[in-house]
């Protein structure tokens, strides 16, 4: 057995406890860079897909207006104003119910709203990293922090 352990206590190939933890805590701190980084791509891409969405309404809304200038009438927001009666919803709501979906700490859905009185629309979104048009989801309010994307009616 005494033969033994001179060869291995020379043996020097290997890496030491502190090399190992230092490449260990080197790759946690990669790790948690990246999962930032995907974290902020992913609310980018939700937030884009938002103003894609709002965009699509409001063109839905303007294209089955009906009635002459001035004494136009906006139809009600629904499948049925979408050439593949398919209307979108938001990219948390994944169970494509168009109810408000809680998800960090705010709610998430496509408002939109027609005046009857005053034949207008306004279709909205809250963005998860802000820079919208719009600080409220029932007008464009153009002061304060804006986290919301609206479209209002062209006429």
């Amino acid at each position: 057995m005494k033969k033994f352990l001179p060869k291995l206590k020379n043996n020097t190939s290997g890496f030491t406890l502190i090399e190992l933890m230092v490449v260990v805590t080197i790759i946690a701190f990669l790790s948690v860079i990246g999962v930032a980084a995907f974290s902020n791509a992913q609310k980018q891409a939700r937030d884009g897909r938002r103003r894609a969405d709002i965009d699509a309404i409001a063109t839905a809304m303007e294209s089955n207006r009906t009635g002459a200038p001035g004494s136009e009438t906006y139809p009600t927001y629904g499948p049925s104003i979408f050439a593949n009666n398919q209307q979108p919803f938001d990219p948390v709501d994944t169970a494509k119910s168009g109810n408000a979906i809680a998800y960090g700490g705010n709610s998430y859905q496509y408002v939109v709203t027609v005046n009857a009185s005053d034949p207008k629309f306004i279709a909205c979104a809250r963005l998860e990293k802000g820079n919208g048009n719009s600080s409220s989801e029932t007008s464009i309010v153009t002061t304060g922090t804006l986290n919301f994307y609206c479209r209002a009616a062209q006429q």
